[in-house]
């Protein structure tokens, strides 16, 4: 018999007011709208955990390099 955890993380589901739910696994929180989205989206973590985080820290990386990314003022138009 093999001994160990099916996922690295501990999932926690919290329902919202608008019969949403916020979902945090590790460092991570996630909203979903409905119970059918919900269910979809663990089922995806539980079947290939690797995957998805792969893909949330790449997203993540990108949202930082925006971040970086300076940003030009318009110039002021005086009439």
């Amino acid at each position: 018999m093999e001994f160990g955890r099916a996922i690295e993380h501990k999932i926690i589901i919290e329902p919202t007011s608008n019969k949403g739910f916020y979902v945090r696994v590790g460092c991570g929180r996630f909203s979903f709208s409905n119970n059918e989205d919900l269910l979809q989206g663990l089922r995806d973590y539980l079947v290939n955990p690797e995957k998805l985080e792969k893909e949330y820290n790449r997203l993540q990386s990108q949202l930082e390099e925006v971040a970086r990314e300076p940003v030009e003022d318009p110039p002021i138009t005086v009439t």
